[in-house]
């Protein structure tokens, strides 16, 4: 944990995974059903944003583990603590 967060460490957040967008009108969105596809912003095998609240998090992979969907964290984006000097 970064240093000055511990008292954080027990509050509740939600992970997102967002895998991409795409702007439509309300009229378009009216005409969709069942066995349409939407084409992304994204290209094939791209990562995927993983999101704490609105903060953009870190990138993650979807791997499949038995029957179940699971992400792989490929990157973070957490500020690092600035290494502490050898003089200190």
């Amino acid at each position: 944990m970064l240093p000055g967060l511990e008292v954080f460490s027990d509050v509740p957040v939600r992970l997102e995974l967002r895998i991409g967008c795409r702007g439509n009108t309300l009229d378009g969105i009216a005409r969709l059903s069942t066995g349409d596809t939407i084409t992304l912003d994204r290209p094939a095998g791209d990562s995927l944003d993983l999101y704490v609240g609105d903060l953009l998090f870190g990138a993650a992979e979807v791997v499949v583990v038995e029957d179940r969907l699971h992400v792989r964290i490929t990157d973070l984006f957490l500020a690092q603590p600035a290494e502490k000097s050898a003089a200190a």
